[in-house]
């Protein structure tokens, strides 16, 4: 077993304790015995980053075997979940998995946390915990070799996993990272060197992180970097930074966060941020600031992770776990908010759903479904899966389990149909896949692999 990052197992498992005694008496009965035998999965099942095994695998790379960074690589996954956060690739690809699985390029250990890959000029780049550090990584995407690193003093620690929750953005040549106790960091892409920090917990007296740590990953809109931070006690639970150098520009909401990364919505050709708070969908104008809409969204302790789906040109469809379920809402010219339907057929609580020639696919706590967008009726419901990831391309779905393996299926509304699948890393798997160039990115907190899935 890997060494944890200071404190003790006597430490996590009273904290545990008593974020399993809450999960118990703020439940309904209906949940109670999915939540309960869930939170001890991940308690227990934990993939523990072997921080030994990563020093001395990086050490034994060296310097000789670095591979050059191919920078002339378009970037097209350069964030949480891809293009526009939906989760989407537009590339081809291998749809005729072999029965070994997918060819494997690379696999090695890395650092721990839960965040993902953002990929450009030929770097994949991720956050992760290093002992008491977090560490952004930039590997080489075609070999795994370490390029650079750029480290820093923060260290969060949770019954439910320590390290970074949230995934890297690359924007014209920067890197921009929010760690788990609210370290925001603007760095140069092509080698890691500093070029702004902010903190979005220290620098506000009334903020505070939030009980699982800051998840959301930054968002670039034009010349602003949008953040989001614990914030309880004051109005600057989402707050606009300049791209070039951090300063603050706006801040708003007066309440929590929620877990869900900010997505850009565009309604009508207007910008609007869509941001979970811990009761609402709230919708901004990005230059401001400025409430442009809003509807009601509470989830048990405000845990919305999965983030919201825009689907053109005035609906956005939100889910989440905790005996919540999935409404599709539409937004009157006016702001005002109406339900086209609801439905319990579909709880996304970790993963975001994707959405295809007119159905919705996602892990309804575990369990992948499809729903007929228009009416929310449920088509199907097969395959357990586990709190894994889902991404759509080429047609198809790909899956990473909570287990670590990877399938493959037909993004049909008629039926599940698999087609592959097979073990990728080891260890309970909560982070979303990166598909970039034909290569395919998984992590958890312990391992991370890289497999070829070119079209054929």
């Amino acid at each position: 077993m890997g060494q944890r990052p200071n404190g003790t197992d006597r430490g996590k498992l009273i904290r545990a304790w008593l974020g399993l005694s809450l999960l118990t008496f703020g439940l309904p009965a209906c949940s109670l015995l999915d939540q309960t035998g869930h939170y001890f999965q991940a308690l227990f099942g934990q993939a523990e980053p072997d921080y030994e095994a990563l020093e001395k695998d990086r050490a034994a790379q060296g310097a000789s075997d670095l591979a050059r960074p191919t920078e002339s690589l378009e970037p097209v996954w350069t964030g949480f979940r891809g293009p526009n956060g939906a989760g989407i690739s537009s590339e081809s690809i291998d749809t005729t998995w072999p029965d070994g699985g997918l060819p494997l390029l690379w696999k090695q250990p890395c650092g721990g946390g839960y965040g993902s890959f953002a990929v450009a000029g030929g770097l994949a780049v991720a956050l992760e915990q290093r002992r008491a550090r977090e560490v952004v990584v930039a590997y080489d995407l075609e070999t795994g070799i370490e390029v650079w690193t750029h480290g820093y003093e923060a260290l969060y620690e949770s019954g439910m996993g320590d390290g970074p929750r949230s995934t890297p953005t690359w924007f014209d040549g920067r890197l921009i990272t929010v760690g788990a106790t609210g370290e925001v960091r603007c760095l140069d892409a092509s080698d890691g060197t500093l070029r702004w920090r902010a903190n979005v917990i220290a620098d506000d007296s009334s903020a505070e992180v939030l009980d699982y740590g800051l998840s959301a990953s930054p968002l670039v809109v034009g010349d602003l970097v949008i953040v989001l931070s614990g914030a309880p006690g004051s109005s600057r639970a989402v707050r606009a930074l300049l791209l070039e150098d951090g300063t603050p520009v706006w801040w708003t909401v007066q309440e929590p966060a929620a877990y869900a990364t900010p997505v850009l919505f565009s309604r009508n050709g207007e910008p609007e941020l869509l941001v979970h708070t811990a009761s609402r969908l709230v919708a901004l104008e990005p230059r401001s600031g400025k409430l442009i809409w809003e509807h009601p969204w509470e989830v048990f302790q405000g845990l919305t992770c999965s983030q919201p789906t825009p689907i053109a040109p005035n609906r956005v469809l939100v889910s989440s776990g905790y005996g919540v379920g999935s409404e599709l809402i539409e937004i009157g010219d006016d702001g005002a908010v109406r339900s086209i339907w609801k439905s319990l057929q579909l709880k996304s609580k970790f993963n975001s759903p994707v959405v295809s020639d007119g159905a919705i696919f996602g892990l309804d706590e575990g369990i992948l479904t499809c729903l007929d967008l228009a009416t929310g009726r449920r088509l199907w419901k097969e395959g357990r899966f586990g709190y894994g990831q889902i991404l759509l391309a080429d047609d198809h779905l790909i899956v990473l389990s909570e287990e670590g393996k990877l399938i493959l299926l037909e993004a049909s509304r008629n039926e599940c149909v698999v087609l592959a699948r097979f073990p990728a890393i080891e260890g309970m798997t909560w982070n979303v896949p990166a598909l970039a160039h034909g290569r395919l990115l998984v992590r958890n907190a312990a391992q991370m692999a890289c497999f070829d899935v070119t079209p054929k």
